[in-house]
């Protein structure tokens, strides 16, 4: 049976739609649109070569999901987190973290206990190396890298899909760098705790140490959104 122009239509609808929304959403969380950036329908169908429907369907999604701001007749604009959103995002993620990281130690085999160890290690050459020759990128990275192995080694899809989800929104992703040597240094005590509860299976000790690591992000990040570091409770 031959399919038809309009049946080809709808079959492909969706998945324009989706490369729409995955392509901005892309450059979004790489930095190429910064907060703020204007985007308008026509821009998206101009640049990506893609028709009205499948550009306005990706917009309305990047709307809900907080990748966006605006309406269709007056255009969008990345969103610009509030220091309330990063606040409530963040603090959720912490305690995500931290009761992944007690199931991962339950759960975790030896091998995935040794890249704990090792990422725990990398993570701090990093900020090491921030230290000594400025801009702390890389440690931002190697720390967020960090975060999402206890919950892969978890071995709980509820918990990967939910953290997945907070830890790709504008509210965790835009504001994470740090800049501030002094607030960086202050982590430094961290990493022999969360390496010796990694070796010794502690979730208990490790997940208080991540939740306190994240916490203490979100007062510096908050700091540098000129927030003071909380007032949030």
């Amino acid at each position: 049976m031959m399919v038809g122009e309009s049946a080809m239509q709808t079959l492909e609808r969706p998945t324009l739609s989706s490369s729409v929304y995955n392509k901005v959403k892309q450059a979004i969380i790489s930095g190429e649109l910064a907060a703020g950036s204007r985007i308008t329908e026509k821009m998206l169908e101009n640049s990506l070569d893609v028709s009205r429907g499948p550009v306005r369907e990706a917009i309305v999604r990047l709307v809900h999901e907080g990748y966006l701001k605006g309406k269709s007749y007056k255009g969008y604009r990345v969103n610009h987190p509030t220091p309330r959103e990063v606040h409530d995002t963040m603090e959720v993620v912490a305690a995500l973290v931290g009761a992944a990281f007690e199931l991962c130690m339950e759960r975790a085999d030896d091998q995935q206990v040794a890249t704990l160890s090792a990422e725990v290690d990398a993570m701090e050459r990093e900020m090491e190396r921030g230290l000594r020759e400025g801009g702390f990128e890389l440690y931002g990275a190697k720390m967020r890298q960090f975060m999402r192995l206890p919950v892969l080694f978890s071995r709980n899809e509820v918990l990967v899909s939910l953290y997945e989800r907070l830890t790709n929104h504008p509210a965790y992703i835009l504001p994470w760098g740090i800049d501030d040597p002094v607030a960086v240094l202050r982590r430094a005590p961290d990493f022999p705790l969360l390496r010796q509860a990694v070796l010794e299976r502690d979730g208990v000790t490790g997940g208080r140490v991540i939740c306190d690591m994240l916490r203490r992000s979100l007062k510096d990040v908050l700091a540098e959104l000129g927030e003071g570091g909380g007032g949030y409770g």
